[in-house]
């Protein structure tokens, strides 16, 4: 019965798409076609959208787009510039626009599924190429790219740009639809190179770019792409870090925004943990604070994901309610999977939310497949999103090593030698001395000598760095959490922290940090390992601003990795037949473990050690001349998993060597 209900409305929405093409064939006859029929239906007032400014990189398009009736907002007041687009979209959009041009109107009627009447138009339009099994996944830009090249005619395309063919290293496939767009101005790449990523999703605030350029010329973009330089091109330049998309606002592959960015300060929050191949986030906050909740799950609705299931109920004086979703982009399949709380034990999803409410508090789990990626891109409740991307002015640029073994950003705005750094201080072009230092516990940047006693210190734990790593302020400040404690920041405490990832500014004669501060306030910062080579040089991007002046400092260093040999502690004197205590002083905070083992290097006729695991060792000086001991320090520290963001006990070494000279 059901397999006839579903040819039923199959046949029905076939018939409705049969119908509506050929009304609009009978109207095409009196309408004129073309992009004149393009016109505003709708006015956009600043403001209209919360989380779209007018400083956005997309605002005039998201305006655009709007005022044809093109695209909607998601909810009462947001537009979700950074949320995805699925399949059924993309093709409902493609449908209006080939309608529109053709006939002025789009006069589409309702089916079931929503989309199922922008398909059946689509495929009998040939905008469409063949019919998708599946139209609530993601969107890639190459399908997007393909259907609204289609909605066209390629005489709606000319071209204002000369792409040669070829120049457009990451496409394959569609290359007639993707050339045909970037030579009319409607795509322009993700970078100088016109990189085009075909295979990422697009995000709303790209789509809006796109068709605003398709339905008013004069949005489209003269472009000219640079030739991307590789080793021995004959140039003297060597790409060896490629700038960033000025573009994305959203990683690349399956993700979720981050609730506890999104909540914007309503909810305090635990660590993330681990549990059955779920990351699992805990939430605490007001009871009012359920609207946060329900928008959530919106939002989650418009990044790939789709309700399954929900309870809510109240018992006595307790509220319980759980929503169950399920992914539905690429690779589905293979997601974790889990009961819903509180409903059947045959019940099942790939994403839980549930959680409590009583009349002072509300309780909230988040359970989120290891294989879909939490992240911050920005998206906020109740206010403008917020900019996730570097800060600086060269932050996004890629970097060059030239012929001569210098250093240069593609921006052609900064350059330096190994071993030496260019800084733009309020605009004033300095340089300084830098130094980069890789020990058994961490590995630390130093840029100074450049004004006065000012300086630039940047430590992560040793081994973690790797080239294409970014740190933006909120990054910072995270990390500095439980590290940094206010009225605390001097240069020996800073340099001491062996876990974390820690950025320090010697600013106006004090100590800064982006999470803590003695007398200014580093409103942003950035730092980007462009380029790091163990063997050879490490090369950094580093951008602070202040309220105080200097407020504003820029830099490109670069210098050879060094690597610290075990450090030698104090000499120690003693007599022949003295005893003598010597204790390892360590810096770390509440170590998960920690274990000592002393031992003689050289000298082990001239002296014995007892204690030999514990802090403290006592020496027995046996016969005149130096001898050596070295102490390993071994502990757990907590940090967070680089790929993951929960937190993990790893084991760290420090080591000691001290010489006994004994007369």
């Amino acid at each position: 019965m059901s397999a006839m209900k579903t040819r039923c409305k199959r046949l029905l929405s076939v018939c409705l798409a049969i119908l509506l093409s050929s009304t609009l064939f009978l109207t095409s006859a009196s309408a004129a076609q073309g992009l004149s029929n393009f016109t505003a239906v709708s006015t956009y007032q600043s403001g209209l959208f919360t989380d779209v400014r007018d400083s956005d990189w997309f605002s005039s398009s998201v305006e655009t787009a709007y005022e044809l009736g093109l695209m909607k907002g998601v909810g009462a007041s947001s537009f979700l510039p950074g949320g995805t687009m699925t399949l059924g979209e993309a093709v409902a959009l493609a449908a209006r626009l080939h309608s529109i041009y053709y006939t002025g109107t789009e006069a589409f009627r309702q089916s079931s599924p929503w989309y199922q009447v922008y398909v059946d138009y689509a495929l009998e339009q040939d905008i469409l190429p063949r019919d998708y099994s599946d139209y609530t996944a993601q969107a890639t830009r190459e399908t997007c790219a393909v259907l609204f090249s289609r909605a066209l005619p390629a005489s709606a395309f000319p071209a204002i740009n000369t792409i040669a063919d070829g120049s457009l290293s990451d496409v394959v496939s569609s290359k007639d639809e993707i050339y045909l767009l970037y030579r009319a101005g409607i795509l322009t790449g993700n970078d100088a190179y016109g990189t085009f990523a075909p295979n990422s999703t697009i995000t709303r605030s790209e789509v809006a770019a796109l068709v605003s350029r398709i339905a008013v010329p004069s949005q489209r973009k003269h472009i000219q792409l640079q030739t991307r330089p590789s080793a021995g091109s004959g140039n003297g330049k060597e790409l060896i870090s490629s700038p960033l998309s000025q573009n994305a606002s959203a990683p690349e592959g399956a993700w979720i925004q981050d609730f506890a960015d999104y909540c914007n300060g309503a909810f305090s929050y635990e660590e993330p943990s681990e549990n059955n191949g779920f990351v699992v986030r805990s939430f605490k906050g007001e009871p009012e604070d359920m609207d946060v909740v329900q928008a959530y799950i919106e939002l989650l609705c418009q990044q790939g994901f789709q309700v399954v299931d929900s309870y809510d109920r109240s018992y006595s004086r307790e509220r319980f309610f759980s929503w169950g979703l399920d992914y539905t982009g690429p690779n589905a399949d293979a997601l974790s999977t889990m009961n819903i709380q509180y409903l059947d034990d045959d019940s099942s999803c790939n994403l839980c939310v549930w959680g409590t409410v009583t009349s002072s508090r509300i309780k909230v789990k988040i359970y989120v497949p290891r294989q879909i990626s939490i992240a911050d891109a920005g998206l906020r409740y109740g206010s403008q999103n917020v900019s996730v991307q570097p800060s600086g002015p060269s932050a996004s640029a890629g970097l060059y090593r030239l012929a001569d073994g210098s250093y240069e950003t593609t921006d052609g705005r900064l350059r330096t030698t190994s071993g030496r750094a260019m800084i733009l201080r309020d605009g004033a072009r300095l340089t300084g001395n830098v130094s980069f230092v890789s020990s058994e516990t961490r590995d630390e940047l130093w840029v100074e000598d450049y004004y006065r006693n000012e300086k630039v210190y940047f430590t992560a734990p040793a081994g973690q760095m790797i080239s294409g790593d970014q740190y933006t302020q909120r990054e910072l400040e995270r990390e500095g959490k439980g590290i940094l404690l206010p009225g605390t920041l001097d240069e020996g405490f800073l340099t001491g922290i062996d876990w974390g990832t820690i950025l320090g500014v010697l600013h106006s004669g004090a100590w800064t940090t982006p999470l803590y501060d003695n007398a200014s306030t580093l409103r942003e910062a950035t730092v980007r390992v462009l380029y790091l080579d163990r063997s050879g040089d490490a090369v950094f991007y580093v951008y602070a601003r202040f309220d105080t002046a200097p407020y504003e400092l820029e830099l490109l260093a670069a210098a050879p990795v060094s690597r610290e040999n075990p450090s030698e502690g104090e000499r120690v004197q003693m007599r022949r037949g003295e005893s003598q205590a010597l204790s390892f002083n360590n810096r770390e905070f509440l170590p998960a473990y920690e274990t000592y083992s002393w031992e003689i290097l050289s000298g082990d006729t001239l002296i014995s050690l007892t204690n030999t695991s514990s802090q403290t060792c006592t020496v027995r000086a046996l016969a005149s001349g130096v001898a050596r001991v070295q102490v390993t320090y071994t502990y757990g520290a907590r940090e967070p998993d680089v790929l993951t963001g929960i937190d993990r006990t790893v084991s760290r070494t420090k080591t000691s060597v001290y010489v006994i000279e004994i007369s």
